[in-house]
């Protein structure tokens, strides 16, 4: 059991640079459960393995395609985002009143835009067209993913019904 554990604490250090890591990780576990259980765990452990390794690729292949679809809906966005700017100028210069600490919808325009050179950098890496640098790729989906997570919070910010005294 405390080889499992093991395992398991090597699989959360290496999550960070990259799904795979982890998924292996999982795998050895998975195989130590089955050999404490006494079950033969090698067939699956072949299969599993080949399948992270097919998920890879495909995910691989497909990133160039959902990177396109998310060019696009960028530059759709930014044909109809010249109000909501405007309106948060507004905001700013207190011509127009809104509640404090609720995050404005052209900041939810702001944090996608955001996103657009992650994805870039994170395509080319994916495409073998950059650098094979491990850090690397592990510093740029962290910056993805705090962009993400910023645009996540801008789109789910709604301002209540405001109570009055």
């Amino acid at each position: 059991m405390a080889v499992i554990l093991a395992v398991l604490a090597l699989a959360s250090r290496l999550r960070r640079f990259g799904y795979a890591y982890w998924a292996g990780a999982v795998t050895a576990v998975l195989s130590l459960l089955y050999g404490y259980y006494g079950q033969s765990g090698t067939n699956l452990l072949l299969q599993r393995l080949g399948e992270i390794v097919i998920g890879a690729a495909l995910g691989t292949a497909d990133l160039g395609p959902l990177a396109a679809r998310f060019g696009h809906g960028l530059e759709r966005l930014d044909q109809m985002v010249t109000p909501l700017e405007a309106h948060r100028r507004l905001v700013r210069c207190r011509l127009v009143r809104q509640r404090p600490g609720v995050p404005h919808p052209a900041d939810a325009v702001d944090a996608m835009r955001a996103c657009a050179g992650p994805v870039r950098v994170l395509t080319t890496l994916a495409a073998g067209d950059g650098p094979r640098d491990e850090t690397e790729f592990a510093r740029v989906t962290d910056d993805l993913a705090a962009r993400t997570t910023a645009a996540r919070t801008a789109l789910l910010a709604r301002p209540g019904p405001e109570k009055s005294l």
